[in-house]
Order: structure tokens, then C-alpha cells, then sequence
């Protein structure tokens, strides 16, 4: 499991992961997302693994794996599913 900062409280631990929660379902209902928000959405799934809640993060890693089966170009492909084994406490489930 993740550790969280130790210089931060845990209660400004959890308003980070609730924030960083919050952008990325903004991100995965959005209908047309650009690289840059696909980017985005993986760093938040970090972000919010970092703050102490796994569960969430793996919900968000599950959404990264539909979206790059929709990614045509194989390098950009294995750069997005590299990205997401960098997601710290994550153990690979794909």
C-alpha cells in the first residue's frame, strides 16, 4: 500500500485524494478526451493511490486499460499500459 506524505495531516491527505478523485471522473465521463487530459487522468490516478486509496486508483487504472484498447499505434499504446505500472501499490492485474 502507498504511503501518504507524512508532512501532511491525514485529513489534508484525504482532501487531496477527494480532489484529485473528483477532476478524474470529470475526465472519464467527458465524451472526447485529448492526450493531454488521457495524461492527465493516469497522473491523477497516481496522485490519488499516493494519497492512500488503492481501491479508487485501481477503478481508475481499469478505466486507462478500456481507454487503451481504443490506442491504434502499438509504442503509444505500451506507453500508456508502462505508465500505469508505475502506479505506486498498484500490482499488475492485466
Amino acid at each position: 500500500m502507498p504511503e501518504t506524505d507524512p508532512k501532511l495531516s491525514d485529513e489534508e491527505n484525504r482532501r487531496i485524494g477527494i480532489a484529485l478523485f473528483n477532476a478524474t471522473w470529470t475526465l472519464i465521463e467527458k465524451e472526447s478526451r485529448t492526450r493531454d487530459e488521457d495524461d492527465a487522468m493516469l497522473h491523477m490516478a497516481h496522485g490519488h493511490a499516493i494519497a492512500g486509496n488503492t481501491e479508487q486508483a485501481r477503478a481508475y487504472t481499469e478505466q486507462a486499460l478500456a481507454a487503451a484498447e481504443d490506442i491504434s499505434e502499438d509504442d503509444e499504446r505500451d506507453l500508456v499500459l508502462g505508465d500505469l505500472e508505475t502506479i505506486p501499490g498498484q500490482k499488475r492485474f492485466w
